[in-house]
């Protein structure tokens, strides 16, 4: 009955995927740059006149939502659990100077290492498609981006939420990088992409949405080499807001300056005693869906603890000489590592250039004729390895 009642938008959606705002709200107030925007800067959202309760969920805290004047509405808030993570840039000059506040030096050097060692081992480019992409290169990215999703996210068996209305995304984005609404940042190595970001963009925020990497390059970080340089773009373009979203996850906690609770209302006709006891019981219902909430996180922290990490096989690498590898070279055959049937030797092979600092270009890869041994031959290492299933 309740639902046949209730209306129920995500606020957060609305207004940086849809720019839209419903028709009760006159307009936003960021409070951030103490800027208002009416209504009229909106695609309005026309309200069911079936409901009763208008329930908009997940406004940002640091928007305020005022309801028209003149009007039976009114505005009540629900209490809640969600948290919101955010860079806060405004009072800093580059990316540097914000990392000097944020991070220690040992962190500092951590990140500043990993990028100078992805640029050294491959032939990376950052890409910010913005205001211009072609509808060749979009779905290409999307294609890529929803495999390394689903790839990443197997590994981790987890699901991600934002590929149960993929569709839907695909075809918003395009022309919200047109019109500059939205961004799609990839790192690529060579023509291929590893990491794409997708982000959304209102006035001086950026929303970092939907984000996903190559797990085959994990020892490089790439996680936080796509934030360090968003941010870097985000000085540049005058943006002031980095929100990382909601959901509490490590590198969130790491980068972010603020931590946020989100907002959620509930609207209604003050007129109507019926109203303010559907109210009652929408506050009860979340007020219980809050304790079921608490008592989840608990049980699953409770459950991670006891259970015992799974560590994959890893292959142990062992030095051998220029010798050795001349004298046994007749039962190898070299290999591309980047062809699809070689697919599984990729994180192997990105390991050792990693912890050597060697190139792909200038290094060569080994497979035997009649065993799972590998051989990668650097310019200043070689190492043999025997695959494992």
């Amino acid at each position: 009955m309740l639902r046949r009642l209730l209306n129920t938008d995500h606020s957060y959606f609305c207004l940086f995927q849809e720019q839209a705002l419903q028709e009760f709200y006159k307009g936003v107030y960021n409070k951030h740059n103490n800027n208002s925007y009416t209504s009229g800067k909106f695609e309005i959202i026309k309200r069911n006149p079936k409901k009763r309760l208008f329930r908009v969920n997940f406004i940002p805290q640091y928007f305020n939502l005022v309801i028209k004047d003149n009007t039976n509405l009114k505005k009540t808030r629900l209490n809640s659990v969600e948290k919101g993570f955010l860079v806060n840039l405004k009072n800093y000059k580059n990316v540097n100077s914000y990392m000097l506040s944020q991070f220690s030096a040992k962190s500092r050097t951590k990140i500043r290492s990993n990028l100078k060692r992805l640029e050294l081992c491959f032939k990376i480019t950052y890409k910010f498609y913005y205001g211009s992409i072609s509808k060749k290169d979009y779905e290409f990215l999307f294609k890529n981006l929803e495999t390394l999703i689903k790839t990443r996210f197997l590994e981790i068996n987890k699901e991600h939420q934002a590929l149960k209305n993929w569709k839907q995304y695909r075809n918003n984005v395009y022309d919200m990088v047109l019109n500059k609404s939205a961004s799609i940042f990839v790192i690529y190595d060579d023509d291929k992409p590893i990491d794409i970001c997708i982000s959304y963009h209102f006035e001086n925020i950026t929303i970092n949405h939907i984000r996903s990497f190559d797990i085959d390059y994990s020892k490089f970080r790439l996680g936080y080499l796509d934030i360090y340089k968003q941010l870097e773009w985000s000085f540049e373009q005058g943006f002031e807001i980095f929100d990382l979203g909601m959901g509490k996850l490590r590198y969130k906690e790491e980068w972010c300056n603020e931590i946020y609770t989100f907002n959620h209302h509930i609207i209604f006709n003050r007129k109507k005693v019926l109203n303010y006891l559907l109210l009652a019981i929408t506050k009860m219902y979340v007020l219980i869906t809050i304790k079921i909430f608490k008592i989840k996180n608990k049980l699953i922290l409770k459950e991670k603890s006891n259970n015992k990490l799974k560590v994959n096989k890893r292959c142990l690498f062992e030095d051998i000489s220029l010798e050795k590898f001349n004298s046994e070279k007749v039962n190898y055959i070299e290999i591309n590592v980047e062809a699809e049937n070689n697919k599984h030797l990729r994180k192997n092979f990105y390991e050792f250039l990693y912890l050597n600092k060697l190139s792909k270009a200038s290094t060569k890869v080994f497979m035997n004729t009649s065993s799972n041994k590998c051989i990668i031959k650097g310019t200043k290492k070689i190492q043999e390895f025997e695959l494992t299933h």
